[in-house]
């Protein structure tokens, strides 16, 4: 895990190529949390390249690990994000094919892999990656990410130049260029309390899809997609069994290391079952949990998490945050955020924890509730549609919607905004799981920036198709949620927010079930008999563990923000959202506002 950066230059002339190298120099410094080991560079000056790269060592902790890294005929130079999972299978296959290892590390295995293969190899990597790749003799630069977009990639273009960094306010703090505000972006973030790929808060910004591979070039770009996981959701439904051999397997490849590994230790099922699934595969595990003592004892998971980890032999170490210390953790948090977000703060507590209990690496159960569908979303989506979707057709277009919503403002004391929208956003399943995630609804735009820039950030936002999956046309509507969390909500929040919270403490968060592999296994599970996620981990815990674990009610990751957030100066526009007063405005709504506002003074 590291960070990466780089500049692709139209203009090659010594003077502009010396500017671009000072500014790529800020940017490195400005992502060296995520790398704090080591740092490399490396230019091509005739070719207007420069590449800028910051090593947090996990594999092949030696100098032949480090990177830039090049072939031996100087053909292609890397600098490489992530984690390859199946290098050492990759790797004897090369090896036996001819190519000669020098080092250990998966950076030399993909770069092998490419010599080979050329953008191929990317459909066979299994792992979390972004990538920047030159090749000299085609003069062209690629760029990459993994199919689930574990590992982010923002793209600045400016004046003919192409730049790339694993970080967004790197970007945009370095001055690389001047930047203006994207309505869209903004308008997204309302709506979902996160961004939508591939916006960001800058026009100039983009960020690379999930998946995506881009190839820049004298012809021009090209964009391609790796893998599409929406192939997943058709398969046959497999046994259970094999579900449970597929995540053990996920879990020891995510165990590829030359440094410890930890586990993010909740109360929950997910990170009980990879505890347990962790233990029968190594001895020396250290698992981390949050404890918040502001919170009610029934919210409180510290108990069941401490008698997971005592049944799986595992260190455990206990990190108590209390609202008195929000006050210095806030600012630090606020400052780390590299992208908008109403979510994150207890991963980034989670992972400060694991830095300061010494670990580099930690896995994290995020993605089970997508995979195995146990969101209420999956149930209380489909039952909204059938009960006010014939409503909600009568309505038809937007037009209709907000003359209704604006009848039903005289209800805002009464009822909430989602409760006003039933009858108006669950015409189709795609309308009704909106409904369920949005923040805000499209009709409250208005409210928050101005009737015309809500109403041009609307347009804006409705143009970028990848802001919303297509329908897959399911027949049954929990494969059609399921999809659209992993599309919507783990992509665009979960997991975004799981890589800077992490890399802000220099912490590489691994989540083996966000996996390519098990995905394609487990995915159709979805479009069997409804079955309890307890049916599909039954075989990959004892007696112990599953009555510590499945007799307990689902809960929340809490961590008791809403009351911390009150008196805080730097949040202080949650006290007035314009034009949404009203007692049953939710506190989440609030604070979303806030960050938004922050974040964009901020940056």
């Amino acid at each position: 895990m590291c960070g990466i950066a780089g500049v692709l230059s139209r203009d090659r002339s010594s003077e502009a190529t010396h500017r671009a190298g000072k500014a790529l120099a800020r940017v490195s410094h400005l992502i060296a949390q995520r790398g704090p080991d080591s740092s490399g560079a490396w230019a091509d000056a005739e070719a207007g390249v420069q590449f800028a790269f910051r090593r947090l060592a996990i594999q092949d902790l030696s100098p032949l690990g480090a990177q830039p890294m090049q072939t031996a005929d100087a053909r292609y130079t890397i600098v490489f994000n992530g984690e390859i999972y199946n290098a050492p299978e990759l790797r004897a296959e090369l090896a036996a094919r001819g190519a000669v290892f020098r080092g250990g590390s998966d950076t030399e295995v993909l770069l092998a892999g490419w010599a080979a293969e050329g953008p191929a190899i990317l459909r066979r990597l299994r792992g979390m990656f972004a990538l920047a790749l030159w090749d000299g003799q085609e003069q062209v630069l690629h760029l990459a990410r993994d199919p689930f977009g574990i590992k982010p990639l923002f793209i600045l273009r400016e004046a003919g130049n192409v730049w790339f960094c694993s970080s967004y306010r790197a970007l945009v703090r370095a001055r690389v260029a001047p930047l203006s505000p994207n309505l869209a972006a903004e308008a997204g973030f309302y709506l979902w309390g996160a961004l939508p790929e591939p916006l960001t808060p800058s026009r100039e910004i983009s960020q690379l899809p999930a998946g995506g591979h881009l190839a820049i070039g004298r012809d021009g770009e090209r964009l391609s997609i790796i893998s599409p996981i929406d192939s997943n959701y058709r398969h046959p439904l497999p046994d259970v069994p094999e579900v449970g051999d597929a995540i053990r397997g996920s879990v020891r490849a995510h165990l590829l290391s030359d440094v410890p590994v930890g586990l993010l230790l909740s109360g929950g099922l997910d990170s009980g079952v990879i505890a347990a699934t962790m233990a029968d595969q190594r001895q020396d595990l250290t698992a981390v949990t949050l404890r918040f003592p502001d919170l009610p004892a029934s919210a409180d998971e510290t108990e069941t998490a401490a008698a997971i980890a005592a049944s799986v032999g595992a260190r455990h170490s206990v990190v108590a945050v209390s609202g008195a210390e929000f006050g210095e953790i806030l600012p630090a948090f606020l400052d780390a955020m590299d992208m908008p977000s109403v979510d994150a703060l207890n991963t980034w507590l989670a992972c400060r924890a694991a830095a300061s209990a010494g670990l580099k690496v930690v896995l994290s159960g995020v993605g089970g509730d997508e995979l195995f569908g146990s969101y209420p979303s999956f149930t209380d989506v489909p039952q909204w549609h059938a009960r006010f979707g014939a409503i909600a057709r009568l309505f038809g277009r937007s037009g209709w919607r907000r003359a209704a919503f604006a009848l039903t403002a005289p209800l805002s004391g009464l009822a909430s905004p989602k409760v006003r929208g039933l009858p108006l956003y669950t015409g189709s399943l795609s309308e009704t799981y909106l409904l369920k995630r949005a923040l805000f609804l499209p009709e409250e735009l208005a409210g928050l920036m101005g009737r015309d820039r809500g109403a041009a950030a609307l347009a804006e936002l409705v143009a970028v198709a990848e802001a919303w999956p297509a329908a897959l046309g399911a027949a049954q509507p929990r494969v059609e949620v399921g999809r659209w969390e992993t599309m919507h909500y783990l992509r665009n929040q979960l997991l975004r927010d799981s890589d800077w919270a992490s890399m802000s403490h220099s912490v590489e968060l691994r989540t083996p079930l966000v996996d390519v592999a098990l995905h394609a296994v487990a995915a159709p599970v979805l479009a069997g008999p409804v079955q309890p996620k307890e049916y599909w981990y039954a075989n990959l815990l004892n007696n112990e563990q599953k009555a510590i674990l499945y007799n307990q009610p689902k809960r929340g990751f809490g961590t008791g923000i809403q009351d911390w957030v009150i008196s805080r100066p730097e949040l202080g526009a949650w006290r007035s959202v314009p034009a949404l007063h009203g007692r049953t405005t939710p506190w989440t709504r609030r604070y979303g506002y806030a960050v938004w506002q922050h974040f964009s003074r901020a940056t």
